[in-house]
């Protein structure tokens, strides 16, 4: 097999086109089981009887976006949402969670390079290559979009389009922590 992807991540350089989309980052700082209690310790007094039940609000979702939320924010969301799923190794949760990102904005590279690093992950080559080609289409200064190009194409046995792919994401990202990994696949036989 081919060299797989470090990560999922997106390693976008500060100087690439910048994709208006959605925030290249969303800290995220609250625990993925856990939800942050922001209330003061006096506001959570109980002033219900004991014999009286309360009814949760049904129309509460912690997970959930809300349908008419800005499309921005559900499509960040979404993203967000695929690449923590897919770093996890959930990669049909994360497919799902990407579809959802893709049906709101189905140009944006970074989703169409993510769907396209799942289904790689998956050995669903030859369609993992079709989102990574309309990731590099749609924008040419993606980095990430080529390198995951590159690793498709090794995968599919096709290294002259391969060296091409990676070729292209040095340029665009010489100083890349991976750059040493990157030339010694252009360079092999």
């Amino acid at each position: 097999a081919a060299t797989e992807p470090d990560e999922i991540a997106d390693t976008t350089a500060p100087d690439e086109t910048a994709d208006t989309t959605a925030p290249d980052e969303i800290a995220d700082t609250t625990a993925p089981d856990e939800i942050a209690d922001t209330t003061a310790p006096d506001e959570t007094a109980d002033t219900t009887a004991p014999d009286e039940t309360t009814e949760p609000d049904e129309t509460a979702t912690a997970t959930t976006p809300d349908e008419t939320a800005d499309p921005q924010a559900q499509f960040a969301t979404a993203y967000h949402e695929a690449r923590r799923l897919a770093n996890r190794g959930q990669n049909q949760a994360a497919l799902e969670s990407i579809d959802a990102a893709l049906a709101i904005n189905p140009l944006d590279a970074r989703a169409l390079t993510l769907k396209a690093d799942i289904l790689y992950a998956r050995g669903r080559y030859a369609e993992a290559l079709k989102y990574a080609n309309a990731a590099t289409s749609e924008r040419r200064t993606y980095a990430q979009g080529w390198l995951s190009k590159g690793l498709i194409h090794l995968e599919l046995g096709q290294p002259d389009d391969a060296k091409k792919a990676l070729s292209r994401y040095l340029e665009l990202r010489p100083d890349a922590p991976n750059a040493r990994d990157v030339k010694r696949l252009i360079e092999a036989p």
